[in-house]
């Protein structure tokens, strides 16, 4: 895998200055909701008492969403943008982006608006608190049909599988503290599955609860057949039950 570091922009941190968040974001072909994504993140922050890194991952993207978000990240402070030689799945670009993040928490997103920005008040008022691990909850989403039935029924069988190692409805949308991040980039693990992993370490945790809403532009991302695997690789990480069935 090639990581290209494009741009950044670092302030050092001044003794009794607000706390540094770092967003990582990864992104596969969202130009035309980079503008709706980044207005609703600077409407979610602005009311924060902390500082906020953008860094985004472009994870082979091929309709232009580089050049645009290049372009759009000079609206923040303090930025990076990375670009993967070609398109290695989500977990790999968390896990880029997290490399790269240098915050005292990180808050994982995606780029379709599903999880609302507006919900990062939330999750730093948590970690103020003292909580490591802050997940967001998710308690409807906007999903239908076919696609709604197999998310429900995976998230089921995953939470009773895997000895709740994770809040049942909940994914990548949480925050996670600098000593958590630090654990995961020692993990030495292939095929990652995040949004387990962060609450494996036992750290303190807690939860937000929010709507997931339907995507802002465009169509999903991720087909059945990665779903299917991303799904297999959680389960497989984290129970020993297809083992002993086996």
């Amino acid at each position: 895998m090639l990581l290209i570091m494009t741009n950044t922009n670092q302030v050092p941190k001044r003794d009794g200055e607000a706390p540094l968040i770092s967003l990582v974001i990864p992104m596969l072909n969202e130009r035309d909701g980079i503008d709706a994504l980044f207005s609703a993140i600077i409407e979610g922050v602005k009311n924060v008492p902390a500082r906020f890194e953008i860094v985004v991952v472009d994870d082979g993207s091929t309709d232009g969403t580089h050049e645009v978000i290049e372009e759009k990240l000079k609206c923040f402070s303090q930025w990076r943008l990375l670009s993967l030689s070609r398109n290695f799945g989500q977990q790999p670009a968390y896990r880029a982006g997290l490399e790269e993040a240098t915050g005292d928490a990180v808050i994982f997103m995606e780029a379709d608006l599903q999880d609302p920005p507006s919900l990062i008040a939330e999750l730093f008022e948590e970690w103020q608190k003292g909580y490591k691990v802050v997940t967001g909850v998710r308690m409807s989403r906007a999903e239908k049909g076919m696609r709604r039935w197999a998310f429900d029924l995976y998230h089921v069988l995953f939470y009773r599988l895997t000895d709740r190692v994770m809040p049942a409805n909940s994914g990548m949308y949480s925050l996670i503290d600098r000593v958590v991040v630090d654990h995961l980039l020692k993990t030495p693990e292939i095929n990652l599955f995040i949004p387990a992993l962060k609450n494996w370490f036992g750290y303190s945790q807690t939860t937000v609860k929010y709507a997931r809403l339907d995507r802002a532009v465009g169509q999903p991302k991720q087909t059945l057949r990665k779903l299917v695997n991303y799904g297999v690789d959680g389960l497989t990480s984290f129970s020993d039950l297809p083992l002993q069935w086996i």
